[in-house]
């Protein structure tokens, strides 16, 4: 299979995917199909194929990759005009408490709802709830102690949503007034 075709096969999974996906999940797209001689490399080289494309072509569309897993998006160039056309999307504002326990996960992680509660002085269930609901956190496990508490991280929306690839890139000192007051979330997602 050549590359174009490879290529051509990523961007349709990618494109249709409401999720992103890391190389593991898209040579099993092949190995479901009867490819098997789609290997690891001819992706990573299709994938760069594709991204060379969009970055020819005045495309409306880019792929994106946040720690080796991928996606693809409209342009945000292009988001005053997808927002025109698409009758429902979903903003959600994240609130000061969000805020904060957003950025306890994305320093700490993986951390617990109880050590999440220590730092901020006050219960957070319903913010880590409605984190985890717009993707932001996720259950990444559970600590081995009694009552084995859940353990939380940071997605790859968030990394998205923030402009950052890797949690490396995160601030190590911030000022106050640099800290987002407000983000809207499903923006890039067309939500």
């Amino acid at each position: 299979m050549t590359t174009e075709k490879i290529s051509g096969i990523i961007e349709s999974v990618l494109f249709v995917s409401s999720e992103s996906m890391d190389i593991k999940d898209i040579q099993s797209v092949f190995l479901e199909s009867g490819e098997k001689d789609v290997s690891m490399s001819d992706i990573l080289k299709a994938i760069k194929n594709l991204q060379a494309k969009y970055l020819k072509e005045d495309s409306g569309l880019e792929l994106i990759s946040a720690q080796d897993y991928y996606s693809i998006i409209s342009k945000t160039d292009n988001n005053y005009y997808v927002e025109k056309i698409l009758i429902k999307i979903k903003k959600k504002s994240l609130s000061q408490a969000a805020l904060e326990v957003l950025s306890i996960v994305a320093y700490k992680q993986p951390v617990t709802k109880v050590e999440i509660d220590e730092i901020r002085g006050v219960k957070s269930d319903s913010v880590i709830s409605n984190l985890t609901d717009n993707g932001l956190i996720y259950e990444s496990g559970r600590l081995d102690k009694i009552g084995k508490p859940i353990l939380y991280s940071t997605t790859e929306k968030f990394l998205i949503e923030f402009g950052i690839n890797n949690l490396g890139e995160l601030p190590e000192h911030f000022e106050e007034s640099s800290y987002p007051t407000q983000i809207n979330i499903g923006e890039k997602y067309g939500e």
